[in-house]
């Protein structure tokens, strides 16, 4: 089954017309660039509180620095003189045993500062998008996909499913969505939503125990 299913509707979500950037409003961005299909996404938010998906980068085959060189020279092209927040994996801060860096550290080295983002849990940050799809601002949906994010509404229209094991009527749906082509860009939408403070207001906690950082895409 479809991950979303029940409350992602294409018809509501999802734009084909350009979403323009709103001057002097912040951008916030989600990286999974911890295997081997990295991806990374980027969101603004309306004066009214709408969320809008306007960018993403998906690589196949592709490791870490080569990821993060790539997107540097995107983001450098698409958003020249922006700012942009960027959230990614708790985990991504610890160090793998055949390297002593972080995918934390090689993004810094490319002048990407990624923080960790609140949604440790994987039920937790679906949690939080299941909420903003679930809502509307004025009559506007609360998340709204652009048609510079391909793969994030397909993932969006059945591709980001949970994982079935067996065949037939022994066939069992697991918890986890399943590691595929899709799941890795909605990976980073999670880590985007859950580190703009939707995670607390999902925990009905009043203040964040996250600080928010920025770095400048001037280079």
């Amino acid at each position: 089954a479809s991950v979303y299913e029940g409350v992602w509707n294409d018809d509501v979500h999802y734009t084909d017309k350009k979403i323009s950037l709103i001057p002097g409003r912040p951008l916030v961005g989600g990286i999974d660039a911890s295997g081997r299909s990295p991806a990374a996404v980027v969101l603004q938010q309306t004066v009214t509180g709408q969320y809008q998906a306007i960018w993403e980068l998906c690589a196949d085959d592709v490791g870490g620095v080569a990821f993060s060189r790539l997107l540097r020279q995107n983001i450098a092209m698409d958003f020249p003189k922006h700012n942009i927040r960027w959230w990614g994996d708790p985990a991504g801060g610890f160090k793998s045993q055949n390297d002593e860096r972080t995918y934390f550290d090689i993004l810094k080295g490319e002048g990407i500062q990624v923080y960790p983002s609140p949604g440790f849990r994987l039920t937790e940050r679906i949690e939080c998008v299941n909420s903003i799809l679930s809502r509307n601002n004025g009559g506007l949906p609360a998340l709204l996909v652009g048609k510079g994010c391909k793969k994030l509404r397909q993932g969006f229209n059945g591709g980001y499913r949970f994982k079935k094991i067996g065949t037939g009527d022994s066939a069992r749906t697991m918890p986890d969505p399943d590691k595929n082509s899709y799941s890795h860009v909605h990976d980073a939408l999670q880590y985007a939503i859950a580190g703009t403070g939707e995670l607390n207001v999902l925990k009905n906690r009043k203040t964040s125990n996250y600080k928010t950082y920025t770095y400048s895409t001037d280079w």
